[in-house]
């Protein structure tokens, strides 16, 4: 009976292998990944990988649509494991409807998840309709306010103002 073998795949392996870019390390990359398709090994992707990932298909001018679809194919090869796959993807679907940061999508599905807000000092968690929590406020400032996730993990806002920032000494 074969042994199959699991571990986790860096970002470079998986970008040797969607960009064929270099001839040994993607040929390599190549083998590695249809030997998990055979069944040989299980390999894991953290989802901070998947960050890597697309930050550097990003830098190489692909467009989302692209990036999406390639690793939305990539996820679905045997023998890869995606980490909380479910918020992979919607992640993914965000960054590519929605034109936002992919480490925000991704921060933002896993916040929805847990029914707990993302405290951030970016409108676009707001303006989707993502859970946020504003820091600016400070934290003694403030106060839920109601939300779909009825408590845990509520939208907050300021109810007072706060007063400028304390300014560097001279």
């Amino acid at each position: 009976m074969k042994t199959e073998s699991a571990g986790w795949l860096d970002s470079n392996v998986i970008l040797r292998y969607l960009l064929n870019d270099h001839a040994d390390h993607s040929a390599r990359a190549r083998a590695l990944i249809e030997a998990a398709e055979a069944g040989a090994h299980r390999l894991k992707v953290a989802l901070h990988i998947l960050c890597e990932v697309v930050y550097i298909l990003e830098s190489e001018r692909y467009a989302r649509e692209e990036i999406y679809g390639a690793i939305r194919d990539f996820m679905g090869i045997r023998g890869i494991e995606v980490e909380e796959e479910d918020i992979a993807l919607e992640a993914l679907t965000d960054y590519r409807d929605k034109g936002v940061d992919f480490s925000d999508a991704l921060l933002a599905a896993v916040a929805r998840k847990s029914q707990e807000s993302v405290w951030t000092f970016k409108k676009a968690f707001r303006a989707h309709g993502w859970p946020m929590a504003n820091p600016a406020c400070g934290i003694d400032s403030f106060s839920a306010v109601e939300t779909p996730f009825q408590g845990k993990g509520a939208m907050v806002t300021c109810r007072k103002t706060v007063g400028a920032p304390p300014q560097p000494a001279s």
